[in-house]
Parts: C-alpha cells; sequence; structure tokens
C-alpha cells in the first residue's frame, strides 16, 4: 500500500468512528445528555462556581468532547484540568485532554491519555470508541479489534452502529488481516458482522482476500463465501460466484449441479441466489413436492391478474448452444394465459430463449427449446413465468425433470 493510502485510511479511520460517537449521541437518550451539558455548562451559574464544584460537570463535559460537532475550547480543557486536581480518581478529564491531543494531531498522546480512562473506567462506550478512532488512526487494527469486542458486547444499539463501521475495514489491506485474526473466532456477533458486510458495495478482490485468510483459519467459512459470491455477482462475475457458491454445497451434490440446480425437484436445500426462488402469494404458489412412491415434481398454482416469475434462479452457463427440456402436465390445461420457461441475460437483460406451454395435458410430456448464450452474457435468469390472460383464471400444473445441457 502505498503512503498516499495509508493517509486516506487515517482520515477515513478518524471521520468514521467520530461518526459512530455521533450517531450515538443522536439517538434519545444521547441527545438529551448532550443537549443538558451544554445547557449546564453555557449556565451563568457555572462561571460563579468554585473551583472545588466542577466535578458534576466532568461527565457532560466528555459528552461534549465525544462529540465531533464540538470543538474543545481552552475554557473546556481548563475545566477538565481543574477537575483531576480536585477530582484524582476521575477518568474524565483523561478522556477530555485526549480529545484536545486529537484534535490537534498528538495522536500517541491521544491513546495513551484515553487508555489511561480506560483503566479507570473500562465500561464507558465513549471512551472506548475514542480509542477506537485512536488506534485506527495510528493503523493499530488489533488493538482497535480488540476495543470494538468488548464494546460489541455492551448492547445492541452500540452494535448496530459500530458493526456497518467495522465492516468497512474489510476495504483496507492491514483492516483485513486483523478482521481475520477475529471474526475466524465464533464470536457471538459473527453473524451480524456478516450481515451488515453484506449491506456495503465490496470489491471482489478484497472479500476473496478477507475469505482467503479467514479459511486459514478456520474449515467453515460458508458467511464469508456467501459475501464474496456477493461482491463477485455485482461485478457480473457469475462463473466466479458459481464457483464459490458450489463449494458451499457437499462435495456428491456439485457435479449435478454444474449447470442447473435441482431440475429433478427433490427438495434439495442450497443458499441463494443459484438456488430455486419459488413464489407463494395472492398471484401464484409453487413448491418443490415429493411424494410417497412418486416422481418429484414442481407444483404450480397462477392465479392470474397480472404477468410474475412463479419459480427462478441464477445459471452461469458459458457461451454456447443449449437445450431446456421439461416435462410438463395439467388436469384442467391452460385455457386463460400461459406458463412460460424462459432465459434471459442477467440482470434483465435480452431473451435467449422461451417456451410457451399452452397445451399441457393430465399425462405428463415432454416440451423442449433450443438457445444460444452469446459472448458477453455471463449470467442468465431462468424463470417459470405465469402470464396474464384477458381475464383472470387459475392454471394448475406440474414440471418434473427439468434439464439444461449444452448441445454439440
Amino acid at each position: 500500500m502505498t503512503g498516499g493510502a495509508r493517509q486516506g485510511g487515517r482520515r477515513s479511520g478518524t471521520g468514521r468512528w467520530a461518526a459512530v460517537a455521533a450517531t450515538l449521541l443522536a439517538l434519545p437518550a444521547g441527545y438529551l445528555a448532550v443537549r443538558t451539558a451544554v445547557a449546564e455548562l453555557q449556565s451563568p451559574a457555572v462561571a460563579a462556581l468554585p473551583p472545588s464544584d466542577y466535578r458534576p460537570l466532568l461527565r457532560p463535559l466528555l459528552m461534549l468532547a465525544s462529540d465531533p460537532r464540538q470543538r474543545i475550547t481552552g475554557e473546556m480543557a481548563e475545566l477538565a484540568r481543574d477537575g483531576a486536581k480536585r477530582a484524582p480518581l476521575a477518568y474524565e478529564p483523561f478522556a477530555i485532554a485526549a480529545a484536545t491531543a486529537r484534535q490537534q494531531g498528538q495522536i500517541d498522546d491521544a491513546i495513551r491519555l484515553l487508555e489511561e480512562a480506560r483503566r479507570r473506567q473500562p465500561n464507558s462506550v465513549l471512551v472506548r470508541l475514542q480509542l477506537m478512532a485512536a488506534y485506527e488512526k495510528a493503523r493499530r487494527f488489533p488493538e482497535l479489534l480488540s476495543e470494538m469486542d468488548y464494546t460489541l458486547r455492551m448492547s445492541d444499539e452500540v452494535r448496530q452502529v459500530v458493526l456497518p463501521e467495522l465492516a468497512k475495514l474489510i476495504r483496507d489491506a492491514d483492516g483485513r488481516a486483523a478482521l481475520a485474526a477475529v471474526v475466524s473466532e465464533d464470536r457471538a456477533w459473527r453473524g451480524d458482522f456478516f450481515a451488515a458486510a453484506a449491506r456495503l458495495d465490496l470489491r471482489p478482490e478484497h472479500t476473496g482476500d478477507l475469505l482467503r485468510r479467514i479459511q486459514a483459519r478456520r474449515s467453515d467459512v460458508g458467511l464469508e463465501r456467501g459475501l464474496h459470491m456477493q461482491a463477485l455477482i455485482a461485478a457480473r462475475d457469475y462463473s466466479g460466484a458459481r464457483e464459490q457458491w458450489l463449494a458451499m454445497l457437499p462435495p456428491a451434490g456439485r457435479a449435478a449441479s454444474a449447470l442447473l440446480f435441482d431440475g429433478g425437484f427433490r427438495g434439495h436445500d442450497a443458499p441463494p441466489p443459484f438456488a430455486w426462488q419459488l413464489r407463494d402469494d395472492e398471484v401464484g404458489r409453487s413448491e418443490r413436492v415429493q411424494p410417497n412412491g412418486a416422481p418429484p415434481y414442481l407444483d404450480v398454482h397462477y392465479f392470474g391478474g397480472r404477468t410474475v416469475p412463479l419459480a427462478e434462479q441464477l445459471l452461469a452457463l458459458p457461451p454456447g448452444r443449449y437445450r431446456l427440456s421439461v416435462h410438463g402436465m395439467s388436469d384442467g390445461g391452460v385455457r386463460v394465459g400461459s406458463l412460460i420457461w424462459h432465459v434471459s441475460c442477467a440482470p434483465g437483460g435480452a431473451t435467449l430463449g422461451q417456451l410457451k406451454l399452452n397445451e399441457l395435458t393430465p399425462s405428463y410430456a415432454r416440451h423442449q427449446m433450443s438457445f444460444v448464450v452469446p459472448v458477453g452474457c455471463a449470467g442468465q435468469d431462468l424463470r417459470l413465468i405465469g402470464e396474464a390472460g384477458d381475464v383472470a383464471a387459475t392454471i394448475d400444473a406440474r414440471f418434473a425433470n427439468l434439464e439444461v445441457a449444452r448441445e454439440n
């Protein structure tokens, strides 16, 4: 990493945890406390107080010092110094002095002061957040994550604010190295961390590096693979994403799912997005059924009214010519509307082929179509679409033995 990149990391680190503190202080309890602190510190009575009475104001002064919107004035610093003399065991003066040092760019001094404040009051969230900001600015990521682990266990409210900012360390090489050492352990907030990371716009090279680092420490990396797969899909690397998805399946089922997942509708479980996504609402319903003594099938009920996908999954077929085939039946037939197996480039691209099934009979019959995946169409959406007719009408159907095979 270049020196310029490190400088950028320092700036973002300071703003990040300052923003976390500001968010916590903006919550109802924090906001009320800060406004009360402002009122107390601006009260005319304060000016008349003797120094021995300054100690009750140390706590509100710390809250002001923790708010990045407030600048530490000379009077505030003097008040903290006086409070330290009058209350030698207090922790607030050290945290307030640290905010002053950080404001002046003296990050090492700020860290030493905050570590003393933490020693005196280990359960102060504001002290620990300031210390996290200082550690990140100094690029001391292991210490930052040690602070973070304690802070995340303090309350759900803190966790919801801290985790999204913590996940942004994935974008930093040193941050990923430190994260891997901590996230690889089975901590209570591990799942929440990856849920927060999934909401970020992350680059595949960063998520892939995190995956490799954690994989060297533990065997169960499903959450890490899922995050990396999401980043690959966002970058339109569908084949790379499918490789990660296949690695999450049991080894015995990977070969059968190379092109299409569970075309036999046997109800196998797999993580999205390359698994079946089935509809169940007022417009239509589909489910995989495994009857005793009979082959499994996809049971479809389309109620009409508007055109919707009833079942879908994402594919990652290489360029070439393919054949889609399926066995279908319907006791009542298709009188109004249509059922269509549809293949298109993802996301929302050109149609590659569609198999319209308007002549389903009470017995299974095989239907098929050919389609071509062109170069540049790295991902494909396979959908069973219920197409609305002139009037709303129900279509009940069953499908079995869906296959996608390459044609020579």
